[in-house]
């Protein structure tokens, strides 16, 4: 059983190679720890979440996160996919 027509799943897989692209183009500002949580970011994992996956602390995490949106110069979550997404 096909989840989505063909011409769908074609959209989605370009979405997605785009914003792959687009987190490629700014992670020249981050660390390499950085960018990984940036992934996770944008696949929309939660602190918690994120912190159980790369086996760091909340609170590392947290400040990871942190210094992504000051490299990138927004407050939260959705700011930073919106200019991921924009740019």
């Amino acid at each position: 059983m096909e989840l989505f027509k063909p011409h769908l799943t074609e959209l989605v897989m370009k979405f997605v190679s785009r914003q792959e692209e687009r987190i490629t183009r700014y992670s020249d500002r981050l660390t390499s720890r950085e960018k990984e949580i940036l992934e996770l970011i944008v696949q929309g994992y939660s602190n918690e979440e994120i912190a159980e996956k790369l086996f760091i602390t909340v609170s590392t995490t947290k400040k990871h996160v942190y210094n992504i949106f000051s490299k990138y110069d927004v407050n939260n979550r959705m700011s930073l996919i919106k200019l991921l997404h924009l740019t």
